[in-house]
């Protein structure tokens, strides 16, 4: 019997493998302590070989949405951009964060940004230079800030 290995399939057929075990629903949450990227075959088929690594990483972090949803200094986004590296980043599409904390709020006025989340903003700009989209979560607004721009 002739034994057969993944790289004897068509490209074509080996980024269907990694979409269907690397591509989630859900948005991944890679600060949380339990990240959902720990599931199923994920992390460990990124680390099978540095050329399923190559194939492999722009579906990963090209075709997922990350979400972080606790985040509150620029050094967090800061870390997981270098832990993941600058290629990696490059391939982020899909980003969602907790809604910019406003501060100095007057009613007709201008309203400002808290330096974390300008510095936040600057990190993913630096960092993922071809992102598509970038959402807030409303619901991390706090009451009274909400009250303030209505």
């Amino acid at each position: 019997m002739e034994q057969r290995s993944l790289f004897s399939l068509p490209r074509e057929i080996r980024d269907q493998v990694y979409q269907q075990c690397l591509q989630f629903l859900e948005a991944l949450q890679p600060l949380a302590k339990r990240s959902r990227t720990n599931r199923g075959c994920a992390i460990p088929l990124l680390r099978t070989n540095k050329t399923v690594h190559a194939e492999a990483c722009p579906v990963f972090y090209g075709q997922n949405r990350f979400a972080f949803p606790y985040i509150n200094l620029p050094e967090d986004i800061v870390a997981f951009l270098q832990r993941i590296g600058s290629r990696n980043a490059g391939y982020i599409r899909h980003v969602r964060i907790p809604f910019p904390l406003l501060q100095h709020i007057k009613l007709g006025g201008k309203m400002a940004l808290r330096p974390d989340d300008v510095e936040i903003l600057a990190s993913l700009r630096r960092g993922c230079p071809d992102l598509r989209t970038l959402s807030s979560d409303r619901q991390s607004t706090h009451v009274c800030m909400e009250k303030k721009l209505l």
